[in-house]
């Protein structure tokens, strides 16, 4: 019985071995500093900084900046409903369902919500907000010398609004997402509907009309 050979072809060897080289010869020496660097900072982080909580990574890192009160991306959401709903029932609900939600592991699920992020090493470190006060992030809305929105107000007034506050500056030492309340008159606005618009600026600013 003839047995079957199998051939490699030239080109196909020298492939992964060239690819090695690259990585060892080439990519390793380059990274290597910033990895042994990165370690160096977690092992200072656990030993001398217990204020900190994590290292901001992932998704995380595109709501965040270095430059204080700035960011790179912002999320701005609208409800519109019928009716009144005021700035402190809305703190109510929060604390009632939100803050004090738990995981399998006794952590708060939203515990962000309650945390800054600040600079060491070179790193940027989630950090508790040890000042944190509801009222500075569930409120009326305040941004009339800024953003005022006339009244009465369509759904196009609205929009301008809410593209110009992607751009206000947050307090740099406050957790960077607010929800505010505001009272519009209009009988022109659409009917009650959830508004998602994406824009640029910082982390979760929610404007509730």
């Amino acid at each position: 019985m003839k047995q079957s050979s199998f051939s490699t072809p030239p080109w196909f060897t020298p492939i992964p071995i060239a690819i090695s080289i690259l990585v060892y010869v080439v990519l390793v020496p380059i990274y290597s500093p910033f990895l042994i660097y990165r370690a160096i900072v977690i092992l200072i982080w656990k030993l001398k900084r217990p204020d900190l909580d994590s290292m901001v990574s992932g998704y995380d890192t595109i709501f965040t900046s270095r430059k204080p009160g700035l960011a790179l991306s912002d999320i701005v959401l609208c409800l519109v409903v019928d009716g009144e709903i005021s700035a402190s029932r809305i703190r109510e609900m929060f604390q009632d369902r939100v803050a004090h939600l738990q995981d399998s592991t006794g952590k708060l699920i939203f515990r962000r919500l309650f945390q800054n992020f600040t600079t060491f090493l070179g790193y940027l470190f989630w950090k508790s907000d040890r000042e944190f006060r509801l009222e500075n992030h569930i409120r009326n809305y305040d941004y009339d010398t800024t953003s005022k929105i006339p009244k009465p107000s369509d759904d196009k007034t609205v929009q301008v609004t809410l593209a110009e506050l992607t751009v206000a500056p947050w307090n740099p030492n406050r957790s960077p997402w607010e929800l505010l309340s505001h009272w519009i008159i209009s009988s022109i606005i659409s009917d009650p509907l959830l508004h998602s618009y994406h824009q640029k600026g910082w982390q979760d600013r929610i404007y509730m009309g």
